[in-house]
Parts: C-alpha cells; sequence; structure tokens
C-alpha cells in the first residue's frame, strides 16, 4: 500500500510538472519565422515589433528600435543587440532623461565613431519634434535639430537632414557638428503626400542617397531613387522608370552599389542595383514581406526586418560568392 501511494505521487508530480510547462510553453509567444540557407532569426526578440534597425560601425552590435507586440500602449523604446549572443540591452527612454510625457520614435543611425546614435522623435512638446542624440557613453540625449530623416557623413563632422516643412514639399540641408553651422542643398516640390522617405550618405565621396513618392509638377517620380551631390547640388535620378516603388536605400560599402526595399503586389523584396542604374536585381527574393534593410559596413551581411522581425542574412551563404557587394556587376 505505502509502495501505491508512493507511485501516485510521483505520477502526481510528473503530472503537474508537465501541466506547468505546457502553461508556460503557452505564455511564451512563438513566431513562424522565414528560412533559408545564410538566414538567420533573431529569435529572442520574438516577443517585440521591430521598426527600425541599424549596424554599428565596427559590426558587433545593432542598435534596435522595438514595441512590445499586440500592446498598442506600448511605446517604441531603443536597445543595443549583441547579435551573436542575441542578448539586448535598453536604452534608458526620453522620458526618463528628458521632460517628457511620451514619445514615438523611428529611424535610427550610428555615428562613424560609434559613441552616438540618432533617431527620430515625436515628443509630447511639438517644438522638439526632430532628429535626436544620444550618448551612449551616459545615455544623454538631446533635441539636435528639426526634420524628418538623417544620415551622418562618413568623417562624423556633419549630418544631412531631410525636413519637410509641408505634405508637398521637402528640403535637404546639411548641419557642420562643430559649428552648427547650416546650408540648405535642395528644397523641392511634389504632387503626393507620404511618409516613405529615405534618406543615406555614401561611404564614400559627399552624395546621398534620397527618396521622396509622388511626382513633381515636372513629371518626375519620386518613388524611384535619387542621388544628391552635397557640393554643388546636383540631383539626378536612379531607374527612375522602375515599374517598381523602391524605399529605405542603402549604400554598399564599396559606394558604387545600393540596396533597398522594392514594393510589389506580394509586399516588399530586398533588390539591388548600381549607382548608374542600368540594372536592378531581386537580391533576396526567399525572404518576402521585407520592409527594411540595411549593411554591415564590411558588406558581407544584410539586416532585413519583415513583419516585424529581425533577420540576419549571410551574403556569401543566401546568395552566393558571385552576389557580394564587390563583385557585384549588370549581366545582360
Amino acid at each position: 500500500m505505502k509502495k501505491k501511494r508512493t507511485l501516485l505521487a510521483l505520477i502526481g508530480a510528473i503530472l503537474l510538472i508537465g501541466f506547468s510547462s505546457l502553461c508556460c510553453w503557452l505564455s511564451i509567444p512563438h513566431r513562424t519565422y522565414q528560412s533559408g540557407l545564410g538566414i538567420y532569426p533573431i529569435r529572442s526578440l520574438s516577443s517585440f515589433n521591430v521598426r527600425s534597425a541599424k549596424w554599428s560601425p565596427n559590426g558587433e552590435r545593432i542598435a534596435v528600435i522595438m514595441a512590445k507586440r499586440g500592446d498598442q500602449t506600448s511605446p517604441a523604446e531603443i536597445y543595443l543587440l549583441d547579435w551573436r549572443s542575441e542578448t539586448s540591452e535598453r536604452i534608458p527612454t526620453v522620458t526618463e532623461n528628458v521632460s517628457q510625457e511620451r514619445m514615438d520614435i523611428s529611424q535610427i543611425d550610428w555615428a562613424p565613431d560609434g559613441k552616438t546614435l540618432g533617431f527620430f522623435g515625436i515628443p509630447t512638446d511639438p517644438k522638439q519634434q526632430g532628429i535626436w542624440l544620444v550618448n551612449l557613453e551616459n545615455n544623454q540625449m538631446r533635441f539636435f535639430a528639426k526634420g524628418n530623416r538623417f544620415s551622418w557623413s562618413p568623417t562624423g563632422d556633419r549630418i544631412a537632414v531631410l525636413n519637410e516643412p509641408d505634405a508637398y514639399s521637402f528640403a535637404i540641408k546639411v548641419i557642420d557638428l562643430q559649428t552648427n553651422e547650416e546650408r540648405l542643398v535642395l528644397e523641392f516640390q511634389h504632387q503626393e503626400a507620404s511618409t516613405q522617405m529615405g534618406l543615406d550618405w555614401a561611404p564614400i565621396g559627399d552624395k546621398l542617397l534620397v527618396t521622396v513618392p509622388g511626382v513633381n509638377p515636372d513629371g518626375y517620380r519620386l518613388d524611384g531613387l535619387y542621388v544628391l551631390e552635397v557640393d554643388n547640388s546636383s540631383f539626378y535620378p536612379i531607374l527612375g522608370d522602375s515599374v517598381w516603388s523602391l524605399y529605405h536605400p542603402a549604400w554598399l560599402p564599396n559606394g558604387k552599389w545600393l540596396t533597398s526595399i522594392a514594393i510589389t503586389r506580394e509586399g516588399g523584396t530586398v533588390v539591388v542595383a548600381p549607382e548608374t542604374g542600368e540594372c536592378l536585381y531581386a537580391w533576396l527574393p526567399q525572404l518576402q514581406k521585407a520592409e527594411y534593410v540595411d549593411v554591415l559596413p564590411d558588406g558581407r551581411k544584410l539586416l532585413v526586418i519583415s513583419r516585424g522581425d529581425l533577420y540576419i542574412v549571410d551574403i556569401e551563404k543566401a546568395m552566393g560568392t558571385q552576389r557580394l557587394p564587390e563583385q557585384l556587376q549588370c549581366f545582360s
């Protein structure tokens, strides 16, 4: 009888442990990730919706803007992610550092020295809507300039800022970080309002990739890609006759090719093209519903956001060595 009671107690304990484990398993958000050779989801972020991500200059960390999934009241916050260990560190929020009740944040970028982050923020005080900078040594934040998009120069001494005074115009200026001197580079009018703008400073030379949707009064499409030369304000299209709408551009490290998100009927896909615009390739068709892309400084890996999930893509494994940046070429 004693052995029987012991056996029943053991069975009961096993069932209790199994039930508890099942409850814990059900309480953890489970994601269905896309897969493929060389495509690696960051599973530690499964309970978050990733909005923006950027490689650090040394490629060791990723700055991520994300908010909790399924919680509309949860504010987006900035995290620094060690991509190898998938551990992350939260940067204290703007509400903790600055007298703001709440701030909606998007787009993030590193200074070339890796000591400062910039982001676009919409705080409760509309006068401070624009670009904010974060000193990573003490997590102190400060308002920098009015603007919707921005990008650091390769030398780190200037920041290009795209500002949208109203829904149908934009201006691009360059701000000197030492003197705070501002220089207007370009003003432009367009006919279609949209938030899908992009700006990226080339790793070599003083030129910017620009995307602003719509059509200007002269008939130029602005949902393609444009190059803006900072020194002389030359502004010309890349792939201006593309049937795809191209967003979130990023230069490849060689400064001769670029990558972007192309919007199709099926959703976004990662594409690549030369600066000269004579061809356009679907670079990563196996990863569907892509929303954002960034390139590791050495050109060997990509960051891709799809359906709010963050993926790291090993270009050589996913696309073959012939698709590495320094080996890309147009084929007839």
